[in-house]
């Protein structure tokens, strides 16, 4: 069926949150939900084109924050709470966000 603006909007918060608590196996769920709302455009509703694009370009900054910021703590740039496995996870997500969204944008035809 058609998803709304508000429903991109849920979607995108959900994410935000699940990345904030460090529940990176939770978002991962929800940015591939919200993945596939943007892979379908025309049943969109009330969500222009520009707003899909400034919404995905928001997550990857995101990923992309929690990725260095746990990349700089683990380096030395700083005394890290974090544990490896916290880091491994930070990774694992980024990794797991950009080959997500590589894919949908450029599909590989084999």
């Amino acid at each position: 069926g058609k998803v709304g603006l508000w429903t991109f909007k849920c979607l995108k918060q959900i994410v935000k949150i699940r990345m904030r608590r460090n529940e990176f196996q939770q978002a991962m769920v929800v940015y591939k939900m919200l993945l596939e709302c943007v892979s379908h455009p025309q049943q969109m509703e009330g969500v222009s084109p520009n707003a899909l694009e400034k919404g995905i370009h928001g997550m990857l900054d995101r990923v992309s924050a929690i990725f260095n910021t746990n990349y700089h703590l683990s380096s030395g740039g700083g005394s890290s709470g974090n544990s490896t496995a916290e880091e491994t996870a930070a990774q694992n997500l980024a990794k797991l966000v950009y080959d997500s969204t590589l894919h949908l944008f450029h599909p590989q035809h084999g």
